[in-house]
């Protein structure tokens, strides 16, 4: 079949991402991976300023489905951290459904044989893409298929973390207090150290697909309702945190 660039214009109705690494090695991830894990100021990362989520925008708006689904451990790794802290929000603004999946509460995640895009998986038209990666997550290429003995199993472990994942900013998930480091793909003043993410609103017609964001604020008297501020064209969730038990 065709390689995997073309998949993303081919299918149809539904694409599926299964993410099972530790790690990833993007050599255009690099840059903002280091500034993240710094603290310091990140480029925004929206369907305004980036061509792969601007495809997912448009073709979320035309009917089609992205998700996906990232198999992670605790305590999270750097770059799990920093998935979820910058990448994931923006992919969710442009209409991506994002989902977390724990293995240490779920054992049978173990059963998973590596990354995959399942395209059209629920249609009578179905093709795969098995991803292949060398050493320290770095891409060495992918084979695409629609022999039906892959597809059933690309259907089955995508089912199965589905069943295991739940969304990053459901509050008992625990994954949006799981990470430290830069929040907003703007850097946002005033911010402290301990942030929480949220799901983004897919982007309304003329607007950026600007993600929002929530973050914890210090309050000597304990939780308050949350305020909403914007900064730099970006919503800013303002949560208090707990008093400290230490």
């Amino acid at each position: 079949m065709t390689d995997l660039l073309a998949c993303f214009d081919l299918f149809e109705r539904s694409a599926v991402r299964i993410e099972t690494l530790p790690a990833y090695d993007v050599p255009a991830e690099a840059d903002s991976l280091r500034a993240f894990a710094r603290g310091l100021p990140l480029p925004e990362r929206s369907a305004r300023t980036s061509p792969w989520l601007a495809r997912i925008a448009q073709t979320t708006a035309a009917g089609k489905t992205w998700s996906r689904t990232r198999v992670v451990g605790r305590p999270l790794t750097a770059y799990e951290r920093y998935q979820l802290g910058y990448g994931y929000p923006g992919s969710a603004g442009a209409g991506e459904v994002i989902r977390i999946a724990d293995r240490s509460a779920h054992p049978e995640l173990a059963a998973l044989g590596g990354d995959f895009w399942l395209f059209d998986g629920d249609t009578a038209s179905p093709f795969a893409a098995l991803m292949s990666y060398g050493q320290g997550g770095a891409y060495l290429g992918s084979e695409v298929t629609s022999d039906p003995g892959v597809i059933a199993r690309c259907r089955q472990q995508a089912a199965l973390a589905a069943r295991c994942a739940v969304p990053p900013d459901r509050p008992a998930s625990g994954w949006a207090r799981s990470y430290s480091g830069s929040a907003c793909s703007r850097a946002c003043p005033g911010h402290g150290s301990r942030r929480r993410w949220a799901s983004a609103s897919p982007p309304s017609a003329g607007s950026s697909g600007a993600t929002r964001f929530r973050r914890w604020r210090r309050s000597p008297r304990g939780p308050t309702r949350p305020g909403r501020e914007r900064k730099g064209g970006y919503w800013c969730w303002r949560w208090p945190s707990r008093p400290s038990t230490r």
